[in-house]
């Protein structure tokens, strides 16, 4: 507990016996606005408000530090280093911890670090990541997905019921109905069958 007390230690302080409220305090006595002047008769009251209000701020900060040390014999310069120790804890309170006290370099990811452990999404880690080999629905792409300079045999495009891509000369029994059948070869077959589109890459 801090050896800064505040004048009029009463916790049960109250208007009209020693101490004025705000109302009563602010500007209604000039002793309130131009201070106590030579001659004038001074309120004890009004002494007691003005100096409980200055010390009872500086026995609460003192009180915060958690100092138990100091006190009113105490140098200027002592006082100072305990406020600037006190401060200086919670700037990096703030500056190392999150609003949860958990701090910030143990528990957040950069932007632009690595972690091999790390889950993101149904990502069992970095390297191994769902996120990159499976689509909104939990697809997996590779299986899914076409590429646009793919081969695939199956593939119904347009109004296509069937498409069946053919890299080796056709025979007759290629073309088959309800399929889009296409040759694709750097020759055109001597021998060609309807129903068969020839595709001559060369």
């Amino acid at each position: 507990m801090s050896k800064f007390i505040p004048w009029v230690s009463d916790g049960n302080v109250i208007e009209n016996t020693n101490v004025y409220n705000y109302d009563n305090f602010n500007g209604i006595n000039s002793q309130s606005k131009n201070g106590f002047q030579s001659g004038n008769i001074i309120s004890s009251t009004y002494v007691n408000s003005a100096l409980r209000q200055a010390n009872l701020v500086i026995a609460a900060l003192m009180e915060c530090t958690g100092n138990n040390t100091l006190d009113l014999t105490s140098s200027v310069n002592d006082v100072k280093s305990a406020l600037q120790t006190y401060f200086s804890g919670l700037y990096v309170a703030r500056a190392t911890s999150d609003s949860d006290g958990s701090n910030i370099k143990n528990t957040y990811a950069k932007q632009n670090g690595t972690y091999d452990n790390m889950t993101v999404g149904n990502a069992t880690n970095s390297i191994n990541s769902t996120k990159a080999s499976q689509d909104a629905n939990g697809d997996n792409i590779v299986n899914t997905y076409a590429k646009q300079n793919g081969t695939y045999n199956s593939l119904i495009a347009g109004k296509a019921n069937k498409i069946k891509v053919l890299t080796t000369t056709p025979t007759s029994s290629d073309a088959e109905n309800g399929y889009l059948v296409i040759y694709v070869g750097n020759t055109l077959p001597a021998t060609r069958f309807d129903g068969i589109l020839y595709l001559i890459t060369n």
